[in-house]
């Protein structure tokens, strides 16, 4: 039987240990919000601090008194910053930032991480359009070892409108792809407003398989009745995937100039293909009466 000292030490034992762990709540609670409020403080100090090399049009500024804290932070507020401002000012803050090396340690050391680190970086760069990044950028997309890192820093580059020809995207990124995925698709149709000419090329003329089909569909972004007409040269090809991407991009361009060739694969001798066909027709030919009565109008 436990004697009743015994059993008053054990209560008291067991009292004192609860209040020391909600007190270590409550402190760590206080703790926590004491960080908040000064890395909020912090924070907003930085984003002045930058605001005010702006409003001076001074592209430099005094990072002497920095520490690595102060520079992993103005990163995050330049990257909010970026998003906010528009025109000559997006411009100025963004020769700030090059002019004083805000990005020189990331970008420096963007190779060391690992896979998903380094997609993540990239993406954290996406708002940094400037020479370095732009750089470093096209490195990765042509030396990563991995596949997906080099598809993300290319349509980081994408978004800018900062891509190569689609023969060096090619080379870069699907030497050895044997499946389209969406970021493919994506990174093609990017390419479609600087280089259209040069992905109906890729269309027509490439031999590698993967390569025409996200031309083709690329080539569906466009409203370009020309590229509509010379799509329809494959419309007889031996690959039924070409075919189908052919006839699906000729829908998505919308060009009534299609329906001649369109209507031959009407015949197609896959039954899939088409039903395929007879939609886009119905497509293309509920636009034409529309853009008659358009002309009409005017």
């Amino acid at each position: 039987m436990i004697s009743t000292i015994s059993l008053l030490f054990l209560v008291a034992y067991v009292t004192a240990g609860l209040v020391l762990f909600l007190l270590g709540l409550i402190v760590r609670r206080w703790i926590v919000a004491f960080n908040e409020k000064r890395h909020t403080l912090h924070m907003r100090l930085l984003r002045s601090e930058l605001l005010q090399a702006l409003a001076r049009g001074n592209s430099m500024i005094d990072l002497d008194h920095w520490s690595t804290r102060d520079r992993k932070a103005a990163f995050v507020v330049a990257s909010q910053l970026l998003c906010l401002i528009r025109g000559h000012d997006k411009e100025r803050l963004l020769d700030i930032i090059e002019s004083n090396r805000l990005l020189h340690k990331r970008l420096a050391r963007i190779n060391r991480f690992g896979k998903l680190r380094r997609i993540a970086t990239i993406q954290e760069l996406a708002p940094f359009d400037c020479q370095s990044v732009r750089g470093t950028l096209n490195g990765v997309m042509q030396d990563d070892p991995d596949t997906e890192v080099r598809v993300e820093a290319a349509l980081v580059l994408a978004k800018w409108g900062a891509l190569p020809s689609p023969w060096q995207i090619l080379k870069s990124i699907y030497t050895n792809c044997g499946t389209i995925l969406p970021a493919h698709r994506q990174l093609f149709r990017a390419l479609m407003p600087v280089h259209a000419e040069g992905l109906l090329a890729m269309a027509l003329y490439q031999e590698n398989r993967i390569a025409r089909l996200l031309a083709i569909d690329g080539l569906g972004q466009s409203n370009d009745a020309k590229i509509a007409i010379s799509l329809g040269q494959l419309v007889n090809d031996e690959d039924k995937d070409i075919r189908r991407e052919v006839i699906v991009s000729a829908r998505r361009i919308g060009q009534p100039a299609a329906l001649s060739w369109v209507q031959k694969a009407l015949y197609d001798d896959c039954p899939e293909l088409r039903d395929i066909a007879a939609e886009t027709m119905m497509t293309l030919e509920g636009v034409q009466p529309a853009k008659r009565r358009s002309a009409e109008k005017r």
